[in-house]
């Protein structure tokens, strides 16, 4: 058994809850109990006092890409030259990026020739520098559907049950299915796959106990996802062909009752919008558009009661890793309370996972998956970027800092382990 470590602060359990000082009791990777700060605490225990630092729990991230560099190369013409090894050494070099701006679980929703189960068997076990991985493989696409290259194309009805049994045998975590185009504007309205289809991809997943969920940029794909009974929706884009988005009350209110998991990955368009280099003005002014529309769909959808999760789509495009804050910042700006943004990357997405009992909040028998922080994000969202230190199954990460942002750039801090305690150097 392995010796119970403390750690002292100020506990945010939830964004839910109340902070309050206390010590959380870690034993073989869970959360033994919390009590109170001034709890006598064995002379041979390891202890980590934070001061008056927040104890939050560990991001959660819903939708990312591991194997994807996220520097603004294209998919395909990244896995054009990128070879086995290389896709597997991105993805570890992704997920302990994630894991040291305090994203402590990661789920990918798409690897190229299913290397995410790769990359979670080479990087080990939380708790060994390494976040808990869910996985869902390569998608399953038409042959000249979106991700294609990625190796999850599949043509009828019986291709899709064996696909289906084959990435459960490779330990998937959640079904992932392309039910529309890529999307944006001048998309293919036509649906991959018919209602047969969904139903079938939806059954034969909930056999297995494994979710389901759909990319959808399109009206009716969000539809007849909804009919299929599909567990979360990802993009949740209303493009109809070259015409502007157009909102649909119906389908918000089925989402709702539903109980749909809802990924709006606004951050993805935002970088592309603002950020990538080398477009043409055209392009810009295009990118620009999707996003100023995305917002105003989005913006509908908050007038509903659904559940929201953190997908940022990490590694597509100019995506980086670590930079899950920047998506809950501006649900913030657009509407959403700094409570419910918080809910995205922890409770929410932990039930969306199907792990409630076991990640998302700080609590008796949870993960000890903690973020360290300066001052609590209930008051400014952005203190999650100011990372002071990271647990993964209780134990400390080796945090990584550098010109990304990664690990807090305002406070470089230089962790020293002692018998006595956890202290750093600022520089």
């Amino acid at each position: 058994m392995n010796k119970r470590v403390h750690l002292l602060g100020r506990i945010l359990p939830s964004p839910y809850e109340m902070l309050f000082p206390g010590q959380i009791v870690v034993e073989d990777g869970r959360i033994a109990e919390i009590v109170g700060r001034d709890e006598p605490i064995p002379s041979d225990e390891m202890v980590f006092d934070h001061g008056e630092s927040i104890l939050f729990p560990g991001l959660i991230d819903t939708h990312c890409h591991l194997c994807l560099p996220g520097d603004g190369t294209m998919a395909d013409a990244h896995l054009s030259s990128a070879s086995p090894a290389t896709l597997v050494n991105t993805g570890v070099v992704n997920a302990r990026r994630a894991l040291s701006a305090g994203i402590t679980s990661l789920r990918d929703l798409g690897s190229p020739y299913d290397m995410a189960f790769v990359v979670r068997r080479t990087i080990g076990e939380p708790g060994s520098h390494a976040p808990r991985i869910f996985a869902a493989g390569a998608p399953l696409t038409i042959p000249s559907g979106h991700l294609a290259a990625f190796g999850g194309t599949v043509d009828g009805l019986a291709a899709i049950e064996r696909r289906i049994e084959l990435l459960v045998e490779a330990g998937a975590d959640v079904i992932k299915v392309i039910a529309s185009d890529s999307g944006g504007p001048k998309q293919d309205s036509r649906l991959p796959f018919s209602p047969s289809a969904l139903a079938l991809i939806v059954r034969i997943a909930h056999r297995f106990h494994l979710p389901v969920a759909a990319h959808v940029t399109s009206p009716a794909a969000i539809a007849a996802c909804i009919k299929a009974g599909v567990d979360g929706l990802e993009h949740v884009g209303f493009w109809e062909g070259n015409s502007a988005p157009t909102f649909r009350p119906d389908l918000a209110t089925a989402m709702e009752q539903q109980g749909i998991y809802i990924a709006p990955t606004i951050q993805a368009i935002y970088r592309t919008a603002k950020e990538l280099k080398d477009q043409t003005e055209a392009d810009r002014q295009r990118r620009e558009k999707t996003f100023s529309d995305t917002i105003k769909m989005v913006r509908h959808l908050l007038e509903y009661n659904l559940r929201f999760v953190s997908g940022t789509d990490a590694g597509w495009l100019l995506n980086p890793f670590g930079d899950l804050p920047l998506g809950l910042e501006l649900m913030v700006e657009i509407g959403m309370s700094n409570a419910d943004a918080l809910a995205m990357a922890t409770v929410t997405a932990a039930a969306a996972l199907g792990m409630k009992e076991r990640l998302g909040r700080l609590g008796p028998r949870m993960e000890a998956d903690i973020l360290v922080l300066p001052g609590s994000p209930l008051d400014r969202i952005d203190n999650l970027r100011l990372v002071e230190a990271v647990y993964s199954a209780g134990q400390p990460v080796a945090i990584q800092l550098d010109s990304s942002g990664v690990g807090s750039a305002e406070r470089k801090l230089l962790w020293k382990h002692s018998k006595g305690g956890l202290r750093y150097d600022e520089r």
